[in-house]
């Protein structure tokens, strides 16, 4: 038999396996017939007529190109989505820094009094500070620490609440 005949008896099997694999393994029939073709051509530098049929001798090569190809389809995707998770990563990072520099500037803004109780009661640039204490360092009796917190709070939803 010539070469072009017994690629053509191994033809309807590597398009069988192709779409079979195409759909198990979720990758396009043309990719994996492609690679069935390169493990058939593989098979003819090895093949001895003397031991059998073609298409038994190359049905190993045709079914371990097409596992390589998945196997580098696999490969590629998920290089795709570490590249793309990074991106996103940065951009997070970005974002939330943006967000920071506008809430500690929307802070500065505050009256004195608010600005204190906020930054105590939330730890924003120190140690959070429990109601008790802020209270007690800053003067503070009844409501007025609950009263300052909710102002302060207030003004900054209004400064920042387009950005949130």
């Amino acid at each position: 038999m010539t070469t072009t005949d017994l690629v053509q008896t191994c033809t309807p099997y590597v398009q069988s396996c192709a779409k079979f694999y195409g759909r198990k393994w979720s990758m396009p029939q043309e990719d994996l017939e492609s690679a069935g073709f390169l493990g058939v051509t593989l098979a003819l530098k090895t093949y001895d007529e003397a031991k059998g049929k073609f298409i038994t001798h190359a049905r190993w090569y045709v079914l371990r190109e097409m596992r390589r190809e998945r196997n580098r389809e696999q490969k590629y995707r998920q290089h795709v989505a570490r590249d793309t998770d990074d991106k996103t990563s940065k951009k997070t990072i970005e974002k939330k820094e943006d967000l920071t520099d506008l809430l500690y500037s929307a802070i500065e803004e505050l009256p004195e009094e608010e600005r204190q109780v906020i930054t105590r009661r939330f730890g924003i640039g120190r140690k959070k500070e429990k109601y008790d204490d802020t209270a007690r360092s800053l003067g503070l009796w009844g409501n007025n620490l609950t009263r300052l917190t909710q102002s302060g709070l207030t003004h900054l939803r209004e400064r920042l609440g387009d950005m949130l």
